[in-house]
């Protein structure tokens, strides 16, 4: 363990020597130094020797510095990359093929596949660490190995390329035969040796297994049912039993008959805003509602049949609360009808997202002040989050929806952000659970201190958008208990 911690704080100081790359890169590239150290070690023998461990680091460190030169700033001219290529790596044959790789690159003369990448990288991995079970490998099995690595790598990053626009063998029309490769090679003695030799391929395998099987051809329940968001209909089962457990004659069956209702309409509204946003949706890389409308649709009428079912048991159990639900899931429905009309939308997200919590209040005919104060919490921080997928989403919306970084810009808005979080922190101070008060207040304060560097670079709003899914979880669990 010792051994592992000087590479891991070798790489921190050689990366904290470069004053030309930004704090905060340096930090997201050690960080990726380490990951991929931990990657790598596969490649040493089993007995890992501590210069080839140093090796295996230096391998890990300069390819992060070659994505940092090639896909986080693809104008540089990789001066950098070369330098400390030329200083760490020993093998010379190695500094070669990293170089024509490079050049090539830049060029932007690789295949359409760009499978070579990983031929080479496979091959820099082997030179750089040299360890004697490798070698027994020819260089041709090796750059097979290098492509099919590759198609690997592709498929854990195939979400971010598509959004991005980069190169990937699994986004191109011959997909399946790179799927069918990779799946041919899990059987391979080659893929068995490196799960012999690392756990981190037993991972690997489940993760692209995973990937692959989202890539079919046909479209499998698990493809469906992510459509449904199913942790957004969960959220709204437990903020419906919450709403309830606000009133001394709290009923189990009507919470949870209620809240099921409220889980599937709130999957009903999912899926129906992917089908008709299908279009928009696929210029972010969402495109499984645009090459699948009728099965979606399909499934929508399925999860429609059920929503009625749990609507009329509830019905029975009382008209209100059903009406009450009704009314929510026609709201919802609506929402893709107003995605021109600025900040409706998010309101309406807001507003439907919000209202599980004053089911109970419907169905008891009684005021309860803890429900009002949650439901309103609920709709500022959630109005809140709205924006945030807004300015996310910016780039994407010009000319279908009317988002506040749209008309506004996306500077402008995150100051009005900050003059908006005063209102949930003011409703929450009313709140009678003092636990919600000091969980809501603490994380809204880092909310705040995020918020700040998004005025800069607005690709950081993932920051404050994972911590308020944060606060949103700790709250229903401080709620629930």
């Amino acid at each position: 363990m010792t051994t592992h911690v000087r590479q891991v704080l070798w790489a921190l100081r050689e990366l904290w020597g470069l004053k030309e790359i930004g704090s905060a890169d340096r930090l997201r590239l050690w960080r990726k130094s380490i990951n991929l150290y931990i990657s790598l070690l596969a490649f040493c023998d089993k007995s890992r020797p501590v210069d080839q461990l140093h090796r295996t680091m230096i391998a890990a460190f300069l390819t992060a510095i070659y994505d940092f030169v090639t896909d986080w700033l693809p104008e540089s001219d990789g001066a950098l990359f070369k330098r400390l290529l030329l200083k760490h790596a020993g093998s010379e044959a190695a500094k070669e093929i990293a170089l024509m790789l490079l050049q090539t690159e830049k060029k932007k003369a690789l295949s359409k596949a760009g499978l070579e990448r990983g031929s080479v990288a496979f091959q820099f991995y082997r030179l750089v660490i040299n360890s004697k079970w490798l070698s027994r490998y020819t260089s041709k099995q090796i750059d097979f190995f290098g492509k099919i690595l590759q198609i690997f790598d592709d498929a854990l990053d195939i979400k971010r390329d598509r959004k991005a626009g980069d190169q990937n063998c699994l986004l191109l029309a011959k997909r399946q035969k790179y799927i069918k490769q990779g799946l041919a090679f899990f059987s391979s003695d080659f893929f068995h040796e490196l799960k012999r030799h690392s756990w981190m391929y037993w991972l690997l395998e489940l993760q692209v297994r995973w990937v692959f099987s989202g890539l079919e051809k046909r479209v499998t329940p698990r493809q469906l049912l992510q459509t449904t968001r199913p942790s957004t209909g969960v959220y709204a089962l437990v903020l419906t039993i919450i709403g309830f457990r606000f009133f001394s004659e709290f009923s189990w069956l009507a919470a949870i008959t209620s809240g099921l209702a409220y889980l599937f309409l709130t999957m009903s509204i999912m899926v129906f805003n992917d089908w008709t946003d299908r279009q928009q949706d696929a210029k972010q890389g969402k495109t499984f509602a645009k090459k699948h409308p009728a099965e979606l649709k399909r499934f929508w009428r399925q999860l429609n049949t059920v929503t009625v079912m749990l609507l009329l048991a509830v019905a029975m159990l009382d008209w209100a609360a059903a009406g009450y639900c009704l009314l929510i899931w026609l709201i919802g429905l609506s929402y893709s009808k107003l995605r021109r009309h600025y900040l409706v939308n998010n309101l309406v997200v807001a507003l439907c997202s919000a209202s599980p919590a004053l089911c109970g209040t419907v169905y008891c005919r009684s005021l309860s002040y803890p429900a009002i104060a949650t439901f309103l919490v609920f709709l500022a921080l959630i109005f809140q989050n709205e924006i945030f997928k807004d300015v996310e989403d910016q780039r994407f919306d010009k000319g279908s929806k009317n988002t506040m970084p749209v008309k506004i810009g996306h500077t402008v808005t995150m100051a009005h952000l900050n003059c908006l979080l005063y209102l949930p922190a003011t409703i929450i101070i009313f709140h009678p659970n003092w636990w919600v008060k000091v969980v809501a207040v603490s994380l809204l304060a880092v909310i705040a201190f995020q918020q700040a560097f998004v005025f800069f670079s607005p690709e950081r709003i993932a920051g404050p958008k994972a911590t308020m899914r944060l606060l949103l979880i700790c709250l229903l669990i401080v709620l629930l208990l």
